[in-house]
């Protein structure tokens, strides 16, 4: 009977406890047990698309983001944890997959097999303190103006990364989350070591200055229009360039035969990036780098740092005609420019460089009378500065104490009183060839020949370019100026252009221009000989005799008699490149 009573006491206890126990165990709120309530939603998984990138992953880079095109807003798409394709698609063009810029710094074939640590930056290697991941919306995760697929090709494949014990890789330089790369200069020295650089002393004090670096993003960038967006106009290569996916390069054709992928621009690694040249008419491909020009130098003085022919070319035609042919004998390869009457480009280039010492180009004074006087230099570098190192005119206002100096990319008033200078800079692509400062009854106007045309500047009581006086009219080039003296309140000046025009341009007090015409008499006498350009002029009267337009061309002295361009007597030579051994004295 006992023994009855006691498990009947074990089983009251037993049930007792269970029923206390289900009163007490801590539990989640049920919505529904329903299941034709249920919204449907899976199971918490974390990667439900099974496209390889966690779901938390691509719903942080899911939100759209927009990217301002040539005056239109573009939204570049996010990734979708519930899309399984999304995985192989670049929507930032930067040459990267989703896929691998999740996986960075492992690439594909270590990120699920050897890989030991989580993807991405540690938080001990980022500035933020946060692991940093590259965005798959944005083409340039770090900002430093180099693509995310550009950095990873250039250390997975130029020599500048290793993988490590955790087979992720470390680049020394263009790791795609560090921003200071594209500030970086980073051409390979003599010994293979980085950071020799290719930039150009442009002051000479034997430093490269920042300002004067040839930055990596600088070459990669090297000649992409202002307005280039990688997200929508991709990146800046051509052909099948291995690991950057298929249809991230731009479609471009760049005409070099052999030549069938690579990068626009020039190589941050290689100091003298040329890899093509001219000949006859077809654009080749050749296997060694470089003209002997570094990269920095020929982008300064506007050369193509990609192409080797202009090495032995005369940019700025200052050869010397030794033997009084009437021909200056040009350069016809790298090996031989000593032999050519060209002063070539690379000649100059040799000259600046002086075995490492330096040239220095600019603007230079000393005190006029004394000897062992210092020199002193001013260019855009300087203190007081110029707009540019290339003075194509210097004009001397005494009254003032200023000079008025036109540089290739405007005009720079120093006042030598105050030691400063004032400058307008012409528009953008807009370079000086030759300028003239008309003072008349109602005040003073600059005019000035360029690349594109004829303009006025009108100058204020203080001798300083007035505020938004430019005219322009484009006629073509123009290389110099010089004034006519055709009677009357306004001024007429004769320009020359690169292949033998001749332009007469009308100009009002205000600064209007008129409608310039072409002298069909000087074009006529100068196509005598071919490629003869007018050089200067000088319109005069010699002892009240009749006006006569002297003309200085790149062949010979051409003389006019003429008080108005108009009709009458043609233009004659007083000599040309054969008979000018006879006035010589």
């Amino acid at each position: 009977m006992r023994r009855r009573q006691t498990a009947l006491l074990l089983v009251v206890l037993m049930l007792s406890g269970l029923s206390f126990a289900s009163q007490t165990r801590p539990s989640a709120e049920v919505l529904t047990v329903n299941p034709g309530d249920t919204e449907g939603e899976g199971p918490p998984v974390t990667d439900q698309d099974k496209d390889g990138i966690p779901d938390l992953h691509e719903d942080l880079f899911s939100p759209l983001i927009n990217v301002s095109y040539r005056g239109n807003i573009v939204a570049i798409q996010g990734l979708d944890a519930t899309n399984g394709s999304d995985n192989i698609s670049d929507n930032d063009r930067d040459g990267l997959s989703a896929l691998m810029e999740y996986c960075w710094p492992y690439t594909l074939d270590t990120c699920y097999s050897e890989r030991k640590s989580l993807t991405g930056k540690p938080p001990g290697l980022t500035e933020s303190g946060l692991r940093e991941f590259l965005d798959p919306r944005v083409a340039d995760t770090d900002g430093d103006g180099l693509p995310d697929g550009y950095e990873v090709y250039m250390c997975l494949n130029e020599g500048v990364g290793f993988q490590n014990a955790s087979f992720a890789w470390e680049c020394s330089v263009f790791d795609p989350l560090d921003p200071s790369d594209g500030l970086l200069d980073s051409d390979r020295c003599s010994d293979y070591e980085l950071g020799c650089g290719d930039g150009f002393d442009v002051n000479s004090d034997g430093i490269i200055e920042d300002q004067e670096a040839y930055t990596n993003s600088e070459e990669y960038n090297y000649g992409a229009p202002s307005d280039w967006v990688t997200e929508i106009d991709g990146l800046r290569c051509f052909g099948d360039m291995g690991t950057i996916v298929d249809g991230a390069c731009t479609d471009f054709d760049r005409g070099i035969r052999d030549l069938n992928s690579g990068w626009l621009g020039t190589n941050p690694l290689r100091n003298d990036s040329d890899d093509y040249y001219w000949s006859g008419a077809q654009l080749e491909s050749q296997s060694r780098r470089g003209d002997g020009i570094i990269d920095g130098w020929e982008v300064y003085f506007g050369l193509d740092p990609l192409n080797s022919s202009d090495a032995i070319l005369d940019a700025d035609l200052d050869g010397w005609d030794v033997d009084r042919d009437g021909q200056i004998t040009p350069d016809t390869s790298l090996g031989t420019i000593a032999l050519g009457e060209a002063f070539s480009n690379l000649q100059e280039y040799r000259v600046h460089d002086d075995d490492g010492y330096g040239v220095r180009s600019g603007l230079k004074s000393v005190i006029h009378g004394l000897t062992l006087q210092p020199i002193r230099i001013y260019d855009q570098g300087t203190s007081p500065a110029l707009l540019h190192h290339d003075v194509v005119e210097a004009i001397s206002v005494d009254e003032r104490q200023q000079i008025v100096l036109g540089t290739r990319y405007g005009v720079s008033v120093l006042n030598l009183d105050a030691d400063q200078t004032t400058s307008f800079e012409l528009p953008a692509g807009v370079n000086l060839n030759a300028m003239y400062l008309w003072d008349h009854p109602t005040g003073e106007h600059l005019l000035l020949g360029t690349n594109i045309g004829f303009h006025t500047l009108a100058l204020d009581s203080s001798g300083l370019v007035a505020q938004n006086s430019l005219i322009s009219i484009e006629t073509g080039p123009i290389l110099n100026l010089n004034p006519l003296n055709l009677g009357g309140s306004m001024m007429s000046m004769i320009g020359g252009g690169p292949n033998g025009e001749v332009w007469v341009i009308p100009v009002e007090t205000t600064g209007q221009i008129g409608s310039p015409e072409r002298s069909v008499e000087l074009e006529s006498k100068l196509s005598d000989f071919g490629g003869a350009r007018l050089l200067s002029a000088a319109h005069v009267s010699v002892t009240g005799a009749p006006q006569v337009l002297y003309v200085g061309s790149s062949h010979g002295l051409l003389a006019w008699n003429t008080s108005d361009l108009q009709g009458g007597a043609e233009p004659y030579w007083i000599f040309d490149n054969v008979t000018a051994e006879q006035f010589v004295r």
